[in-house]
């Protein structure tokens, strides 16, 4: 099914989401655009921006893809190679740990991702914060597999997730390691409510314990939906979240899911599914066909 999701491309899935919503009245309103928006990008698909891409293709997703990934049986989980942890310089490390941050930025550059990586200077004409926050993440993740790779049992508490969300976001936010003091808001995931600020600490420590040890691609991706919606900082979250997420793959003898800019609404409507109706195959069918990519 995500397969064939990939196949389409924006043209085929707007006008799929023309028939189901029978009127451009309705599918306008569903995107949150005019209809004349609508009309101009049937005419000129080229001319749809990055954001209202994404808005499309999650649109189909609910609509046409997590539905049915919810009805599926779930396939087995790719086992972790003998041979894995890879080098560090590896293709498919450099993808997995650009895309976590590419989920969060859709205009981040991958060629600007490896040339702070290789350089580790501030290339010309990008701010601090940018440059801080692709070299974290790119220094938070190689830091996390080396200790894997060195054979260390990383033990996940309340004081190693923010311990976590610092290395990510040192340089980027004045309150990186700590607690968000105001209730957060999902993106693309609104209308779901995450913990209120003063359940944070208690609800993280809960969160350590229960998914101590999660087994198999389900209980670990009910871990993920679960630290998603408590959303625990002001920003970050989904940097953090799934790097707990790479973690406890590889701790469980399974191979890490390279999420990015290709699954991203896959990935968000996947998580929403999960959260307002606690059915979590359609993220456990992503994060199965993310460790084949």
């Amino acid at each position: 099914m995500i397969n064939e999701y990939n196949q389409l491309n924006i043209s085929d899935k707007l006008e799929r989401l023309l028939v189901e919503y029978r009127n451009s009245a309705k599918l306008s309103h569903a995107l949150g655009v005019s209809r004349t928006s609508l009309v101009r990008w049937r005419e000129k698909p080229e001319s749809i921006k990055d954001m209202h891409v994404l808005d499309i293709n999650v649109l189909y997703c609910d609509t046409f893809v997590t539905p049915v990934l919810a009805k599926i049986p779930t396939p087995n989980a790719v086992l972790l190679p003998d041979d894995y942890p890879p080098e560090l310089t590896n293709l498919h490390f450099k993808s997995m740990t650009f895309g976590t941050y590419e989920i969060e930025d859709m205009s981040a550059d991958s060629r600007l991702f490896e040339k702070i990586i290789s350089e580790e200077t501030l290339p010309r004409g990008i701010d601090k914060k940018t440059f801080m926050a692709m070299y974290n993440t790119w220094i938070s993740m190689t830091q996390l597999i080396a200790s894997i790779k060195e054979g260390s049992i990383i033990d996940i508490s309340d004081t190693f997730v923010r311990d976590l969300h610092s290395q990510f976001m040192r340089g980027v936010r004045t309150d990186a390691g700590q607690y968000a003091k105001q209730r957060c808001v999902m993106g693309k995931l609104q209308g779901i409510d995450t913990t209120l600020p003063e359940d944070i600490a208690s609800e993280i420590a809960y969160w350590c314990t229960k998914y101590k040890q999660p087994s198999c691609l389900t209980e670990i991706a009910i871990a993920h939906s679960h630290f998603i919606r408590i959303h625990p900082f002001g920003d970050g979250n989904g940097r953090v979240g799934r790097a707990l997420l790479t973690i406890q793959l590889i701790q469980a003898g399974l191979k890490p899911a390279a999420l990015g800019k290709d699954n991203q609404a896959i990935y968000y409507s996947t998580l929403a599914w999960a959260m307002r109706h606690g059915q979590h195959k359609p993220l456990a069918h992503l994060l199965r066909h993310a460790q084949e990519n």
